[in-house]
């Protein structure tokens, strides 16, 4: 075995272990752990009242996303699935409404149908219409007015398809036009389930 071929197997182990770890740095990883309303901040559950009124039950989650740190108020309003993420100083930051497919509007069935033809092996899961402003007021009126002009809309979608050469789950956010915006890796874990 020549000395160039020696050094090569030398450094292998390192070069793998150095991908696993890029590779796993854009993974979306989430730790979700449940908590009193009381360690949630005050204007949180301000802005959630105001927004939807009382309701009658609310999970509070402390959420850690890909090192991220974030309050998540998940209930159910309307007969719809809703989960609303604020900062940790309790500033909103997005309103999720989960959706099922035959719920969706046709338009935007057929432009999401339009992406999700063009991936290899894919697989729907989950999907969720996401409502994000420029000010926690904007997004309030937005949802209560149900005006989607004051907010922007996108739709995060969770899938397994073929991307980037590799068969795995993603997580991809889509804008109204069907446009892949965004997409990362989900790292699952053995307990992966949307609490309500």
């Amino acid at each position: 075995m020549n000395a160039v071929l020696k050094r090569y197997l030398s450094i292998l182990p390192f070069m793998i272990l150095l991908c696993f770890h890029a590779l796993g740095q854009d993974a979306k990883s989430e730790k979700e752990e449940r908590i009193s309303h009381s360690s949630v901040p005050e204007m949180s559950e301000e802005w959630l009242d105001n927004t939807f009124g009382a309701l009658k039950k609310v999970k509070w989650y402390r959420e850690t996303t890909s090192g991220k740190l974030s309050f998540e108020a998940k209930f159910k309003h309307l007969r719809k699935r809703y989960s609303v993420e604020f900062s940790p100083d309790g500033n909103v930051e997005d309103v999720e409404q989960l959706i099922r497919w035959k719920k969706l509007d046709s338009e935007i069935k057929s432009v999401l149908s339009q992406a999700f033809d063009r991936l290899q092996k894919f697989r729907l899961y989950k999907i969720q219409r996401q409502w994000t402003a420029d000010s926690g007021r904007q997004l309030s009126q937005a949802i209560k007015s149900n005006d989607n002009s004051l907010a922007r809309i996108h739709y995060e979608v969770e899938f397994k398809a073929v991307l980037d050469g590799k068969y795995m789950m993603w997580e991809g956010l889509f804008d109204t036009e069907g446009r892949l915006i965004s997409k990362r890796p989900i790292e699952l874990r053995p307990t992966d389930n949307l609490d309500f």
